[in-house]
């Protein structure tokens, strides 16, 4: 089985201070649910907020077996994700341009 995200919606212009993202579940996929990512830089201040939300509830008799592994794993990524972000605008940025979009 495949459980395959579907392109839910965004949200910003390429030159905007926030851009966003969102994933849905299709219909065959072992749960429903949404994670919208959200990135937004206050200039002013020179600070980055990020957002994850992950949401979702077992659609498949298997998912709902697994479903404390399941958010267990969403917890971890979401962490895993906030880590990386923390990282990459923490770092010494000589030479260097982050992209927030297109």
């Amino acid at each position: 089985m495949i459980n395959s995200p579907r392109f839910a919606s965004q949200n910003g212009m390429p030159r905007s201070r926030r851009q966003a993202i969102a994933y849905g579940t299709l219909a065959e996929h072992a749960e429903s649910g949404e994670e919208p990512f959200t990135v937004e830089w206050d200039r002013s201040e020179d600070n980055v907020w990020y957002s994850i939300l992950a949401f979702s509830l077992p659609h498949k008799t298997l998912a709902r077996l697994g479903y404390p592994m399941s958010r267990m794993l969403q917890k971890r990524f979401a962490e895993a994700s906030k880590a990386a972000m923390v990282a990459e605008t923490s770092r010494e940025r000589k030479g260097f341009q982050v992209s927030l979009g297109g």
